[in-house]
C-alpha cells in the first residue's frame, strides 16, 4: 500500500521505475522486512506465539510467558523471543502484555516482581507494569550491593537458574536468590536453613506426588512403567503397588493435586506427542473424575518433543489453565468444564 501510493502515478501510466526510486522501494521494503521481522518479535511483541512455555500465577493473576520469533533464513529459523501475557485469571480478560527480548527463563515470582535469566543476567521485572526493577550482571551488581563494591570476579547458576552464585574479587562468594529477591553469604550454595515445619500437604514433584511431612517429602504416588516398560506408565503407590492396572498414561506427569482429593495427569495419546490428554483421577487411582483429550478443542494442532503442552494449576481458584494453538484454556478442576479461553 506504502509503494503504491508514492508511485500510484506513474504505475498507472505504465512507466518503469527510475534507478533512485528502485533503491527508494528496496529500502522501504528493507525497513519493512526489519521491522516485521526483528523490531516487533524483539521489542513489539505482536503475533500469535510459536508456544506457550510456562504458566506462573500470582495472589490475583495468571502469567503467561511464551515465544515468538525474529525472521529466519533457509539455514536458520530465527531467534525465540520471549513475551509475558498478564491475564486476570478470572475472567480470562488480558491486563498486560511485556516483552523480553531474547528467550528468557522464570527464575521466580514474588510480589510484584518477576525476574527472568537470560545469558549473563538477571533481570527483575514488575508484574503492573512490565518496567524494569533492576538488573543484575557482573557489572551491574557492585552497583547494586554494598558488599560487591570491590567489583565481581563471575557469577554461576543453581538450582535451575533460580540462585546467582557470585564470586567477589576479593575471594567471598554470596548468592542472590532470584525467587524472593534475598542476598547473603554463600554458605554450601544454599541460604542458612531456618527451622522447618512441615505443613503435612501434598505437592507434585513432577511423576510423583508428595506429602511435606519431612524436609524432602515422602512420596505418596508416582508414575512409572512396569517390566522394562518405561513408556506406558502406572500410577503406583507403597512399595510401587499399581493403584489401577485398567488406567495407563503414554509419558504421563502430574500437574496438579486439588485439595488432597484429586490428582491430574497430563499424557499423550501416542509416543509421538501430538495430542495430549488431561486425566483428573481419584487420590487412589482407582476413579477416573473427568477426562479431556486435546481433540476436543483443537485436534489439528500438534505438540512435539521440542514444543510441549504445558498447565498452571491455581489452588486458590482451583483452576488448570493450558494451551493450544495460541489460545489458553481454563477449566474448573474439580468438573473439567470450561470456564474461558482467550487467543493470545
Amino acid at each position: 500500500m506504502i509503494l503504491y501510493y508514492v508511485f500510484r502515478k506513474r504505475i498507472r501510466k505504465g512507466q518503469d521505475q527510475t534507478f533512485g526510486e528502485y533503491v527508494l522501494i528496496s529500502a522501504i521494503m528493507f525497513v519493512l522486512w526489519m521491522t516485521a521481522g526483528v523490531v516487533n518479535p524483539m521489542w513489539w511483541g505482536y503475533g500469535s506465539p510459536e508456544a506457550v512455555r510456562e504458566f506462573r500465577y500470582t495472589d490475583n493473576n495468571l502469567l503467561v510467558v511464551d515465544h515468538i520469533r525474529t525472521m529466519g533464513s533457509e539455514s536458520d529459523e530465527g531467534t525465540p523471543c520471549s513475551r509475558v501475557h498478564i491475564v486476570d485469571p478470572k475472567s480470562g480478560d488480558k491486563i498486560l502484555r511485556f516483552t523480553l527480548g531474547e528467550e528468557a527463563d522464570i527464575a521466580g515470582v514474588h510480589g510484584d516482581t518477576l525476574t527472568v535469566v537470560k545469558y549473563s543476567e538477571a533481570i527483575a521485572y514488575s508484574i503492573t507494569d512490565g518496567h524494569v526493577y533492576a538488573v543484575y550482571s557482573v557489572e551491574t551488581l557492585p552497583r547494586l550491593f554494598s558488599q560487591l563494591s570491590g567489583g565481581v570476579d563471575h557469577i554461576m547458576w543453581g538450582n535451575g537458574y533460580s540462585l546467582m552464585e557470585i564470586t567477589a574479587n576479593n575471594g567471598k562468594q554470596y548468592n542472590l536468590d532470584l525467587t524472593n529477591g534475598h542476598f547473603y553469604v554463600a554458605a554450601g550454595n544454599r541460604e542458612p536453613e531456618k527451622n522447618y515445619t512441615p505443613s503435612g500437604k501434598l505437592y507434585v514433584d513432577e511423576s510423583q506426588i508428595k506429602r511435606d511431612d519431612q524436609r524432602w517429602g515422602t512420596t505418596v504416588l508416582e508414575l512409572q512403567g512396569e517390566s522394562g516398560n518405561q513408556y506406558e506408565e502406572f500410577i503406583t503407590g507403597p512399595n510401587d503397588s499399581v493403584l489401577n492396572r485398567s488406567r495407563t498414561f503414554l509419558s504421563g506427569e502430574f500437574v496438579a493435586i486439588t485439595a488432597d482429593t484429586n490428582v491430574i495427569v497430563l499424557s499423550y495419546e501416542t509416543l509421538e506427542h501430538k495430542l495430549f490428554i488431561l486425566t483428573c483421577l481419584t487420590l487412589d487411582g482407582k476413579k477416573v473424575v473427568w477426562e479431556m483429550h486435546q481433540s476436543q478443542y483443537n485436534a489439528e494442532f500438534e505438540f512435539s518433543d521440542y514444543m510441549k503442552p504445558q498447565a498452571g494449576y491455581n489452588p486458590t481458584l482451583n483452576q488448570l489453565a493450558f494451551w493450544i494453538a495460541g489460545v489458553v484454556y481454563c477449566v474448573d478442576a474439580d468438573s473439567g468444564k470450561l470456564l474461558w479461553n482467550t487467543e493470545l
